[in-house]
């Protein structure tokens, strides 16, 4: 996916009118909800841009032809907005999910921050934005210790063991915001 074009919260949202658009014109409702990267664009201001949309969609064979017309009216890649990452949700649906566009033909909302804190140490990637994402969200969150984060992983994932790689990842997000945090002037 290098090289192809970044999506920011304009452009997504651009997309998103282009689709419900284009749904209101055959009468199909659908919902989208975003979780990973473009949950965090759409959570926060400070996310620039990501290069898809990782979403859950209702509608799908209904959809997926407009979301590639979308993709070819705004020279965007055609996974722009994609269900690859759907078998890393959590089973039971999230009670906190945040509405972040709404059109009679299109819904979309994101996973909440406890949700999406969860997913982030489910994927603890080290090359990526995750240490950093997981920081922020536990912040907001007003968590403060890898235990307090862990407790919440176990309630959105109780089925799934923490591995030793995730805890690792999860001392170094405490740290990295304590280390921030400390620089912050008061």
């Amino acid at each position: 996916m290098s090289g192809a074009p970044r999506l920011d919260r304009s452009t997504v949202l651009e997309a998103f009118t282009r689709l419900a658009e284009r749904l209101s014109r055959k009468d199909i409702v659908a919902t989208v909800y975003l979780f990973g990267g473009g949950a965090m664009l759409m959570a926060f201001d400070g996310r620039a841009a990501t290069s898809d949309l990782d979403a859950r969609l209702t509608s799908t064979a209904g959809i997926i032809h407009d979301v590639h017309a979308v993709a070819d009216e705004m020279g965007l890649p055609r996974w722009w907005l994609n269900e690859q990452g759907t078998s890393y949700l959590p089973r039971h649906d999230d009670p906190h999910s945040v509405p972040v566009f709404d059109h009679p033909n299109l819904r979309v909302g994101r996973v909440s921050d406890r949700h999406l804190l969860a997913m982030k140490v489910a994927a603890s990637r080290r090359n990526t934005s995750d240490i950093a994402d997981i920081a922020l969200l536990a912040r907001r969150l007003g968590l403060k210790s890898a235990p307090e984060i862990i407790r919440l992983y176990g309630e959105v994932f109780p089925d799934e063991p923490l591995s030793e790689r995730k805890r690792v990842i999860i001392a170094e997000a405490i740290r990295e915001d304590t280390d921030t945090t400390s620089e912050r002037p008061r």
